[in-house]
């Protein structure tokens, strides 16, 4: 690295980390039983999952008490006497360690969710390093690492204690080593992410499939001796199952201690209802399912037109909507897939992109529950955000290029840092229609917020609050602008193709 790129590099580096300090949730006098918008524990996503964190230390068990199974509400499952977190245990185990830590320094909570928010800064530099390998200079890697961390919800749930970016990083690395050279060690370790993946939500399993596929094909030798094809296969890749099972016995192991049965997820126990009081209309976090009970299963294609709509181009959800610049993403795959020397890393990317698509469009809650953006693309966010940088090289001096790229940048940064700085809870429109208090169902929800003096910043409410006009609207406009600042300047910094 050349010492220009070096000084941008840490120019940018510089930048993000204040970003991501400034955008931390919390107010200085927080507990544990405030769940008004805005807290970090504003969602049972978040409370369920640190409900076992506190459950692991304070009691030894994977058994919630009636206390803590009551702050994690809904997402809290029933068997017999004993309440339990709904989701598996992975993000619960990684933030164990932080917990540990934050009751050392006095504050629990913030170093457990720091826990989320150091993937999401691991995720921005992976992104950028699977750039790098496609063939994209420092500066582009570098706008598209910082494109998804600040122009997508990863920003909003990057501050939160959901399994969101844990799950990217573990995707991200399996792109990674599924293109590295083959060796024993990256067999294995691919085999513990696939395990890790598992644990950290069911779902991975699908997603983590296009990577586990081309790394497989890729322990294939075909030599072609017209008219006969031999095949060799290389067992070496068979170690990859040794990690994949060390995740399934961890997941067994949690199992027992929860449902009582090594297979039996809790998931398939269903939520408990004996914490539920609806007075005014659903909870607000979680999507209550008012379709018939008949079919329980949990992909239906009938639901798939609805679900491709709701997840890219709704104003509720939409990828497009949300963050615009990720058509940039699709085309810069096109350039990927064009280039002899990248076009197998496209159409990896574009497989699992379309996985993810597929399996969400089948999903019977597509929204998310109450929530902001497409919160289960993002995974497919960071993926479609790795070619922006070889779409940019190429058409940088392209006014009409620039000025597009500028304006969905813009828009979606702003509601990007919108939704980080206020809150994620956004109800699905069937939901907000039914609410006795009206509710808006878009990113008018987190400028009503705004518009209120409200702000979800640690940072600002602690040390700016009533220090001159510095409001909460002003304070979110500074954090939009700079953030926008820094893709102007990695923008800028990019060479054009014909330099």
């Amino acid at each position: 690295m050349n010492k220009k790129n070096l000084i941008l590099s840490t120019q940018c580096a510089i930048v993000i980390g204040l970003l991501l300090a400034g955008s931390l949730r919390g107010w200085p006098d927080l507990t544990t039983q405030d769940m008004s918008p805005g807290s970090p524990f504003e969602s049972s996503n978040n409370n369920s999952r640190y409900a076992l964190v506190q459950a692991m230390v304070h009691d030894r068990t994977f058994i919630l008490d009636t206390e803590k199974a009551r702050f994690s509400s809904p997402d809290v499952s029933k068997l017999g006497d004993r309440y339990f977190s709904i989701f598996t245990p992975g993000v619960s185990f990684l933030g164990l360690p932080f917990y540990l830590a934050g009751r050392f320094l006095g504050n629990p909570q913030l170093v457990t969710y720091l826990s989320v928010t150091l993937l999401a800064l691991v995720n921005f530099f992976l992104v950028v390093l699977l750039a790098r390998r496609l063939g994209a200079t420092v500066p582009a890697s570098l706008l598209s690492g910082s494109l998804f961390l600040f122009g997508s919800n990863a920003l909003s749930y990057a501050t939160t204690f959901t399994q969101h970016h844990p799950s990217t990083t573990v995707i991200l690395l399996s792109l990674l080593i599924s293109g590295a050279r083959l060796s024993l060690w990256r067999d294995l370790l691919f085999g513990l992410l696939f395990g890790i993946g598992l644990l950290l939500d069911i779902p991975n399993v699908f997603f983590l499939a296009p990577p586990a596929v081309y790394l497989m094909y890729r322990h294939f030798e075909f030599n072609y001796r017209n008219p006969l094809l031999s095949v060799r296969f290389n067992p070496r890749f068979l170690v990859t199952f040794l990690g994949i099972a060390a995740g399934i016995l961890v997941l067994i192991w949690y199992n027992l201690g929860t449902t009582g049965s090594p297979f039996l997820l809790a998931q398939f126990v269903g939520t408990t209802d004996d914490f539920v009081f609806n007075p005014v209309g659903p909870d607000p976090t979680t999507l209550v399912q008012e379709e018939s009970q008949i079919v329980r299963l949990p992909l239906n294609t009938r639901k798939q037109l609805n679900g491709f709509y709701t997840l890219l181009v709704s104003n509720e959800r939409g990828w497009f909507y949300y963050s615009s610049f990720i058509v940039f993403g699709l085309w810069g795959l096109y350039e990927a897939y064009r280039r002899q020397q990248s076009r197998n890393s496209a159409l990896l990317y574009i497989s699992l992109i379309s996985v993810m698509l597929v399996i969400y469009s089948m999903f019977g809650d597509p929204w998310g529950g109450w929530s902001f953006g497409p919160r289960y693309l993002i995974p497919a966010t960071a993926v479609a955000c790795i070619p922006i940088g070889l779409i940019v090289t190429r058409f940088r001096k392209n006014l009409a290029f620039t000025i597009l790229f500028w304006a969905a940048a813009l828009w979606s940064i702003f509601l990007s840092s919108l939704g980080a700085l206020t809150t994620n809870l956004i109800p699905p429109k069937k939901e907000a229609s039914g609410l006795s208090v009206y509710i808006p169902y878009t990113p008018l929800r987190n400028v009503e917020m705004m518009n209120q003096g409200r702000t979800s910043s640690l940072f600002y409410n602690t040390f700016l609050v009533g220090i001159g006009t510095l409001d909460s609207r002003r304070y979110i406009s500074i954090y939009a602008f700079v953030a926008f600042s820094l893709i102007i300047l990695l923008y800028l910094s990019v060479k054009p193709l014909s330099e």
